[in-house]
């Protein structure tokens, strides 16, 4: 059933970020109930690298451009960093307050 969305998926899929279509109109036109679904799909795609799928503020679409997949990298390596800055400093919290705080939360450290 996967194969099946993904290949549907990338014959419905426009080009370009001017086309793009967000997630809620993906799950409305496929009638899926889950964004998760949809979003593992994507994730997919994505890393099998057969297609080059991108997302903006506007939704989802098939790279048109250099500058199109130029821009999705930066923001994706922005996000990747963030991240892992939000988790470094809950583990420095953590260790900082674990005399504070009970054992159980020893093991995400």
């Amino acid at each position: 059933m996967e194969e099946q969305m993904k290949k549907r998926l990338l014959e419905r899929l426009p080009t370009g970020e001017k086309s793009a279509i967000r997630e809620s109109e993906l799950l409305r036109r496929w009638e899926l109930q889950d964004g998760r679904q949809l979003r593992s799909i994507i994730h997919s795609l994505r890393t099998s690298g057969d297609e080059l799928i991108l997302s903006s503020s506007r939704g989802y679409f098939k790279a048109e451009s250099v500058e199109e997949a130029t821009r999705f990298i930066h923001r994706m390596d922005s996000m990747a960093t963030a991240t892992r800055e939000a988790a470094n400093s809950a583990r420095a919290f953590l260790r900082e307050r674990q005399a504070e705080l009970s054992g159980q939360l020893s093991f995400f450290l």
